[in-house]
């Protein structure tokens, strides 16, 4: 009989335990504000660059501390990690942060010989073997050789 008291015991204080727990994990009620309109995750991120102060970015980035700048970009702004660390990437590549970079493809210098002969295997119909060969000669990716032997 005692040991089942006991155990009734333990039950009841567990209880109560787990109840205490979930009760403070609770969010009063007082600090919700159901008048403030609901969050977009769609918005794009806006924000006024003159408000940054690109001097401490730079100090920042002087002292090699990178992840301190990206996260004084993101506390000034509402950028996300990505924007933020693209627009710290910018500063230190001497860019301004808020021009595109613009990266132009590289050109394709394929010999004549194999030029002329992928293209003859292409024609043939054999456009697998024309794009396995523009890739051996190139290390184009195999999209980029599909898109340039279909471009015959």
């Amino acid at each position: 009989m005692s040991s089942a008291i006991l155990w009734i015991s333990i039950a009841v204080v567990m209880g109560l335990m787990l109840w205490s727990w979930s009760k403070r994990s609770e969010r009063p009620s007082s600090m919700i504000n159901f008048n403030q309109p609901p969050i977009k995750p769609t918005q794009t991120p806006s924000f006024d660059s003159a408000k940054l102060d690109q001097a401490q970015i730079q100090l920042l980035l002087s002292q090699g501390k990178k992840l301190e700048a990206i996260k004084h970009v993101r506390l000034q702004t509402s950028l996300g990690l990505k924007e933020a660390k693209d627009y710290v990437e910018a500063i230190e590549r001497g860019q301004s942060p808020l021009s595109p970079v613009v990266v132009e493809p590289p050109v394709l210098q394929l010999p004549e010989d194999l030029l002329r002969e992928a293209q003859i295997v292409a024609q043939q119909g054999n456009k697998i073997q024309a794009i396995k060969m523009v890739r051996e000669a190139t290390k184009l990716s195999l999209k980029e050789a599909k898109d340039l032997v279909e471009s015959w």
